[in-house]
């Protein structure tokens, strides 16, 4: 059972809808990092790669090999 990592994070928006830049693996292991959470680049899943518009994401953690978590990501974009 798990209770993991739900968060929010803000970044920059260029466009409406749209972000300056993209959301990494790299962004999300210092999201978690910060939130007390040891997790590495590696274990981020992200199939449909770098996230690149405002909106709620479902990404998955490989903690372990029997152990697949899912992270409820919002990014939202400043007003």
């Amino acid at each position: 059972r798990s209770t993991l990592f739900p968060y929010t994070t803000l970044f920059r928006s260029l466009f409406i809808g749209r972000l300056f830049g993209s959301v990494t693996n790299y962004d999300i292991v210092e999201a978690l990092k910060a939130q007390g959470h040891d997790v590495e680049r590696s274990m981020i899943r992200m199939p449909a790669g770098p996230i690149k518009q405002v909106g709620d994401y479902h990404l998955q953690v490989q903690l372990h090999t029997d152990a697949l978590v899912t992270v409820n990501v919002s990014v939202l974009g400043e007003s």
